[in-house]
């Protein structure tokens, strides 16, 4: 019995040092192809609520969270990131043609709705059979589903909304610094 516990514990530490590894992957991956600091982390905020939703999914679902659950976990951080990169990457380049912060921002979200949306949908809808099924076992199931369709749900709230946000307060225009009084 001790044995088994122990490579549970094992595992969920292999993960959890799997994830933040990633995390930071990621984050360096952006940092050097944006070449900036703050959009990165813009984007990387779209994790926790991601998160979130994903566990919140294994709670309503009454699902546990095991090994198959920190696996669609580890796949939340690489999906849940696009949808935030498709957006602020298409905001910046409006940024660099001249728009404002705000302009660029309510043109972007017009523009990329619809492939976020079809991103975390058909994701959502491809990963449903495996999230409905009550079989037990096995390396794939239906616990990391639950987390890669709660995860995606939530994400996407928060890059359409709440994403935007943010970046327009880290990433003010120019001119309301340089105004005299």
């Amino acid at each position: 019995e001790g044995g088994v516990f122990a490579d549970a514990a094992e595992a969920f530490s292999q993960m959890g040092r799997a994830m933040v590894i990633g995390i930071i992957l990621v984050y360096v991956v952006m940092v050097v192809s944006m070449r900036s600091l703050i959009t990165p982390f813009v984007i990387v905020l779209t994790l926790p609520l991601a998160f979130i939703g994903a566990l919140g999914a294994l709670f309503i679902t009454e699902r546990a969270l095991g090994l198959p659950a920190l696996i669609g976990l580890l796949m939340l951080i690489g999906l849940v990131v696009t949808n935030a990169i498709v957006l602020l990457s298409f905001v910046e380049k409006l940024r660099r043609d001249g728009m404002s912060v705000y302009d660029s921002l309510i043109e972007g979200g017009r523009a990329r709705i619809r492939p976020i949306l079809m991103t975390a949908f058909t994701t959502s809808f491809a990963l449903l059979p495996l999230a409905v099924t009550v079989s037990e076992g096995g390396i794939i199931s239906a616990e990391l589903a639950t987390v890669v369709i709660g995860g995606l749900a939530t994400s996407t709230f928060l890059t359409l909304v709440i994403i935007p946000a943010i970046y327009s307060l880290l990433r003010r225009d120019r001119q309301v610094f340089s105004q005299d009084g």
